[in-house]
């Protein structure tokens, strides 16, 4: 089992970045990763804190520097060593540049930040999974401790084998359950709503062997990820249905998940779909922490 070995972290001093922290040092001290926390401040904020204070650049960024420090200090183990900075720039340019410059296996924020409401996802958490080459965690307030029970929402795309790789490595580490689910709309649902008001009611030998063939691609692209950890209790799910991301958001709610994992985007027909509509949707929707995997 790959395990992680360096960790970022982007912290806005928010409740949300405090259980993004939490869990950033949970995984660090489990994977003996290297842990980086970062914040970043605007251009404009420094010189306007400059020209009113009357205070030299280098002064304000010290002072971030030490707040960062025992605000982070404050909410990770005490024994976990761990490197912060501040740098200015615009935080999504900061967060990307950080990433690519530790290499990071995993950059991890709350879901959201200070000047968004409790229902709303960040525009910086939002527009990192929409560009950063590397998976994502947001991490929801009400998170705290292992994952217990981890929901791989896949579509049977380029992008299914790193989000089941991602997932099942996150369930092995965490001993949860690992749920795999894939929402799949045949063509006699879609044809049957169509603007061409077809009636279709598909032939029964020609339904039961579309569904033994997903059936089959579903055991092929899981059988892997069985093979790699034989000890992971896994439960796959096909459900039928025109809309894919209601169907997600609510097998989250009813198996009770802590973490979905999801691709950042699709392929084929399904393209827009993921990142597009249903990535896109399940970050701001999803009643838990949410990972995004991009395909390799």
């Amino acid at each position: 089992m790959k395990k992680l070995e360096s960790i970022l972290v982007g912290v806005d001093f928010s409740d949300s970045s405090i259980r993004a922290l939490q869990e950033a040092g949970r995984l660090s001290r489990r994977d003996a990763a290297n842990l980086h926390v970062i914040h970043s401040v605007t251009p404009e904020f420094v010189e306007h804190y400059r020209d009113s204070f009357d205070s030299p650049k280098t002064e304000i960024l010290e002072k971030i520097r030490a707040q960062l420090s025992s605000f982070a200090a404050g909410h990770l183990p005490a024994e976990l060593k761990f490197e912060s900075d501040v740098f200015v720039g615009r935080p999504y340019d900061e967060l990307e540049r950080a990433s690519n410059s530790f290499s990071a296996d995993l950059v991890i924020l709350g879901s959201h930040g200070l000047t968004v409401g409790s229902h709303r996802v960040g525009n910086i958490a939002t527009r990192s999974v929409r560009k950063l080459p590397r998976p994502v965690l947001l991490v929801r307030e009400s998170h705290v401790g292992e994952f217990k029970t981890v929901v791989a929402a896949i579509d049977l795309s380029d992008t299914s084998a790193p989000v089941l790789q991602q997932a099942a490595t996150i369930a092995a580490g965490d001993k949860s359950k690992l749920h795999i689910l894939h929402v799949h709309c045949p063509p006699w649902l879609w044809l049957s709503s169509s603007v061409y008001g077809i009636n279709s009611v598909p032939n029964p030998e020609y339904e039961t062997e579309y569904r033994r063939t997903l059936d089959d691609q579903l055991a092929s692209a899981i059988l892997p990820i069985r093979e790699e950890f034989p000890d992971l209790e896994i439960i796959d799910t096909i459900v039928e249905d025109e809309s894919t991301a209601p169907v997600i958001r609510d097998y989250l709610i009813e198996n009770n998940a802590d973490l979905a994992v999801i691709g950042s985007h699709g392929s084929g027909g399904l393209k827009a779909m993921f990142l597009g509509t249903t990535a896109e949707r399940m970050i701001c929707d999803s009643p838990c922490s949410v990972l995004t995997v991009k395909a390799k």
